[in-house]
């Protein structure tokens, strides 16, 4: 499986100043469900108890040049650290640089 793509400006703000601060309200991870065409991400789905949040994304509202494939038809899911993730975005914009590449590895 492999995923690359870099953040827009749009993305970044997006996520940086409304969603990843109150998914991380409710609690430090997320998963991710990443497809061809969207990215989502969802916080307790899977448990019934306490307090769910989804929130689905079209992958160019978020991405540039978004790079996706798998053996489960391009579909990848994971767990993601929400404090790490926001640390980034937050450092990416005081940094004010060009793009941010964000990868998955093994």
């Amino acid at each position: 499986m492999k995923f690359k793509a870099f953040f827009t400006d749009k993305g970044v703000t997006t996520l940086e100043k409304k969603f990843v601060p109150a998914f991380e309200k409710i609690g430090k991870t997320c998963y991710v469900y990443l497809t061809r065409t969207h990215v989502t991400l969802m916080h307790n789905a899977v448990n019934a108890d306490g307090v769910q949040a989804i929130a689905q994304f079209k992958e160019a509202l978020l991405f540039d040049d978004y790079r996706i494939s798998s053996q489960n038809e391009d579909r990848i899911a994971f767990t993601l650290d929400l404090n790490l993730l926001l640390r980034a975005l937050k450092s990416s914009v005081s940094m004010d640089g060009d793009k941010l590449q964000i990868k998955l590895g093994r």
